[in-house]
């Protein structure tokens, strides 16, 4: 939707010349993750559906500076479709955000805009390269659930995104589980299930599998 890309260019806008960027303290974070194996379901219009399943690693990156944040995000995908005769698939996902987040009592909750892209590269010569971009919008909610030992947490997730791209909408939904090994050090279990349809069909992929992450506290 074009009010939606409009929105987040202005919201990006704001923040990149936001005075919260140029005052406070910065901390952030990087994480690395693995999906060791996940499933995809594609349905294309006229033709029976095709399932495949797929492994995935991923790096992220964060810094913040007091209730703002801004944050990039690499994803690599092996994707192997039973109906091709070369099965193999290689998926790029980009993502540049900027966001504002409130701490509450046991929590907190979120919300950032973000440049996505997207290439997808087929072992079958003769399905022609996809290439996709755009922007979107995340909701995200924390909650802390519990405490090991009374002082390691244990925190709860969801995050709803929507993604508003050139040749095709998503939607995006990640929850799970997060805690820290110590100060520095945090460990994350997500389960993400990506819905994509193209425009002006009702050609739909959908993917589904577990993120197991590490990553290192500044």
């Amino acid at each position: 939707m074009k009010i939606i890309r409009y929105i987040t260019v202005v919201s990006l806008g704001v923040l990149i010349n936001s005075q919260a960027f140029a005052e406070q303290s910065v901390g952030g974070f990087i994480a690395t993750y693995i999906v060791p194996k996940a499933t995809v379901e594609v349905k294309n219009t006229g033709s029976a559906k095709i399932t495949g399943d797929a492994r995935a690693y991923g790096i992220v990156a964060e810094l913040n500076k007091d209730q703002w944040f801004g944050y990039i995000h690499y994803e690599g995908a092996f994707i192997d479709m039973d109906a091709l005769p070369e099965p193999g698939v290689e998926v790029d996902e980009y993502r540049l955000g900027l966001g504002w987040r409130k701490k509450l009592a046991k929590g907190s909750v979120q919300t950032s805009v973000e440049y996505f892209g997207q290439r997808e590269q087929f072992d079958f010569s003769m399905i022609p390269e996809w290439n996709d971009s755009g922007v979107g919008i995340h909701v995200n909610g924390e909650y802390l659930l519990g405490l090991i030992a009374g002082k390691t947490p244990i925190v709860g997730f969801i995050d709803v995104g929507y993604l508003d791209l050139n040749k095709s909408d998503a939607e995006e939904y990640r929850f799970g589980v997060k805690s820290m090994l110590s100060k520095n050090l945090g460990v994350m279990s997500a389960y993400r299930i990506f819905k994509q349809e193209v425009n002006k069909t009702e050609d739909k992929t959908t993917l589904k599998g577990l993120n197991l992450a590490i990553s290192y506290l500044f």
